[in-house]
């Protein structure tokens, strides 16, 4: 089961791969509507895929507007979400669509997934995406899908404890720290480990730190690794964590 790599590696198209950074898939040909909810629509190449997608008609009525509502930013177009089996990560955003797998991992987790995912919706081309670091924008992403859907919170905290205690035993956490900098390219070439870690360390800043907070300071201006850190009380080294 991918649960880690549920919690930890869905992103947007900057996500974390061993073979880099991912291209569009093709856009379905012919009937490739299958399902249409109030802001937006589910394309698939395989009418099999059906249930999945009216069940992410269902997750874009219930939780795309609440996304919008609680980053502060709305995005003016429909969302268009594409169901691409076996797709490299469960889910990524792209200028015109997110991309979702629709496999037996990620179903029962749907709402979570995409409720990620429409807040990197929403957010692009705003001062969240530009002002704020790539990982802490997965983290917020991460806190805010939690908090909306209120599932897997439990997990989220816990699995993240364990992955950056993990990384302190190994003597590895500064060097995880020091990833704070990295902008969105270069984290998509970071290893599925150092992903996970990255993806830890982004909850734990932002629960430290708060979503408004955060929404906040990137309202200001640009927003760097070393401000994080003090707006966290954490050191370069970890100390605070």
């Amino acid at each position: 089961m991918r649960l880690a790599s549920l919690l930890l590696i869905l992103a947007a198209s900057s996500c974390a791969s061993s073979v880099g950074p991912r291209s569009i898939p093709e856009r379905p040909s012919c009937g490739e509507v299958i399902a249409i909810s109030g802001h937006g629509r589910v394309l698939s190449q395989d009418f099999s895929q059906l249930p999945a997608a009216v069940n992410a008609a269902l997750v874009i009525d219930r939780y795309y507007a609440l996304a919008a509502q609680r980053l502060g930013h709305t995005r003016d177009e429909d969302v268009e979400i594409w169901l691409v089996p076996a797709w490299p990560v469960l889910a990524s955003t792209f200028e015109n669509c997110i991309v979702f797998d629709p496999s037996p991992e990620a179903m029962p987790h749907a709402d979570w997934i995409l409720t990620h995912e429409f807040v990197h919706w929403h957010a692009s081309g705003t001062v969240v995406q530009r002002n704020l670091p790539p990982t802490i924008v997965e983290g917020l992403c991460d806190r805010i899908a939690a908090d909306l859907t209120q599932s897997l919170r439990e997990h989220l905290r816990d699995t993240q404890s364990r992955l950056l205690a993990e990384a302190r035993e190994r003597g590895e956490l500064s060097h995880v720290i020091s990833h704070l900098d990295l902008d969105s390219r270069d984290l998509a070439w970071l290893s599925h480990s150092e992903t996970h870690d990255m993806h830890a360390l982004a909850i734990a800043l932002v629960d430290r730190i708060g979503v408004d907070a955060l929404l906040e300071a990137a309202e200001q201006g640009p927003v760097s690794s070393e401000t994080i850190l003090d707006m966290a009380d954490v050191s370069a080294d970890g100390e605070g964590l």
